[in-house]
């Protein structure tokens, strides 16, 4: 099941910064995994992201809770 990031950022919204910090790491484990695989070229996929949907999403995805965290807990926030 793919998921659009908006939804993925509003399913993680009520996180606590650990637990959104878990999830980063999970997503950054996957992207990390499918890029050590010999059989793909990061650069290509992220030129032609038809190459491997799943990886271009997980960039997406990572992005999108990366925005959440820096709004949930960024600096400015925290004054």
């Amino acid at each position: 099941m793919k998921i659009t990031p908006e939804a993925f950022v509003e399913s993680n919204k009520d996180k606590s910064y650990e637990e959104l910090l878990a999830v980063r790491d999970q997503l950054i484990s996957v992207v990390q995994n499918f890029e050590a695989d010999t059989e793909h070229d990061p650069e290509d996929v992220l030129v032609n992201p038809l190459v491997d949907g799943n990886y271009y999403c997980n960039l997406k995805l990572l992005g999108g809770l990366c925005n959440l965290i820096a709004e949930k807990f960024g600096e400015e926030n925290s004054k």
